[in-house]
């Protein structure tokens, strides 16, 4: 009987606590808006703030308040690789968004068929680009006529064959018949040196 008090006193103060919160929560919820959430729904969800809001649930709620104008979800590689490393088939690939030819100075780079392209005549060497793009694809190199891999996939060969009919698959044979030593694999990627 000593220990059946106790625990009916306990019981009973966690009953009560219980029926405060809940009422509380009752009390002193805060009113959802409907149309906030269903603005939400249909934005990327990256949170990327690249339209100057604190993601895509301020963005939403100063939509619903007319306080913002709709449309300003950039397309940004940046945004685009936080959602699953973006849309493409290589995750290794290019997004052609063009945040690398957003920070050109210069009109360097064009995005052709969804990949950047850069004029080696226009092109300053800056670094902007470089620097833009989150995928890290863009080097600085000596402008020369060198052998050049046009593939960031450091998947496996037959993973790389699945998604792309031009991609590296690691085989070494650039690597075997480079007479001078300038192309090796790594990562199962071909590079060269210039």
């Amino acid at each position: 009987m000593e220990m059946l008090t106790p625990i009916m006193i306990v019981g009973i103060i966690g009953l009560l606590a219980g029926i405060v919160l809940a009422v509380a929560s009752v009390v002193m919820a805060v009113p959802k808006d409907e149309k906030a959430e269903a603005l939400e729904a249909i934005l990327p969800g990256a949170n990327c703030g690249a339209c100057g809001y604190s993601g895509c649930p301020g963005y939403a709620a100063a939509m619903a308040k007319g306080e913002a104008v709709p449309g300003l979800c950039l397309e940004s590689c940046t945004a685009a690789s936080l959602l699953n490393g973006g849309g493409s088939s290589c995750r290794f690939g290019c997004l052609g968004l063009g945040d690398c030819l957003k920070v050109c100075d210069y009109g360097a780079i064009e995005v052709c068929n969804g990949v950047a392209v850069i004029d080696p005549e226009k092109c300053v060497a800056c670094g902007k680009c470089e620097k833009a793009c989150p995928k890290g694809l863009i080097k600085l190199a000596p402008v020369k006529d060198m052998a050049v891999v046009r593939c960031s996939s450091c998947d496996k060969g037959k993973d790389t064959m699945q998604s792309c009919k031009i991609g590296c698959i690691g085989c070494m044979k650039c690597q075997r018949t480079c007479e001078f030593g300038a192309i090796t694999v790594q990562n199962g990627l071909a590079v060269v040196d210039p």
